[in-house]
């Protein structure tokens, strides 16, 4: 579910950017609590009257019959169901964050072998 919720979020950021001058960063931060994962775009943004609306079901500002307006719905309850938090913060015509945190009750630590 995590994969998918990543994938979903990437999917977003790539159809909101504008080629060649779009761009997506990915950061992972360890955080007091946790860890974060923040996926940045400069692409479209979303209009402020529908950031209420993003997490909704079958919302989409997309004009594409193939999107049902399911991928951040989907995005919040798999990272709910991990106890975790998704915040979003966007500007028309600067781009788009969205910021996934995990608690460290959630994290499995795994040693690496040298």
């Amino acid at each position: 579910m995590l994969a998918e919720t990543i994938n979903n979020i990437l999917n977003n950021a790539i159809e909101a950017i504008i080629v060649p001058k779009g761009q997506i960063l990915v950061q992972l931060f360890k955080i007091k609590n946790g860890i974060s994962i923040e996926v940045s775009d400069n692409g479209i943004g979303i209009p402020k009257q529908e950031m209420k609306r993003i997490m909704e079901p079958f919302f989409s500002t997309k004009k594409n019959i193939k999107n049902h307006g399911l991928g951040l719905s989907f995005c919040y309850k798999a990272i709910r169901a991990h106890d975790g938090e998704i915040l979003v913060h966007s500007k028309k015509g600067k781009g788009t964050s969205v910021i996934i945190q995990f608690p460290k009750s959630r994290i499995n630590p795994t040693k690496l072998n040298a």
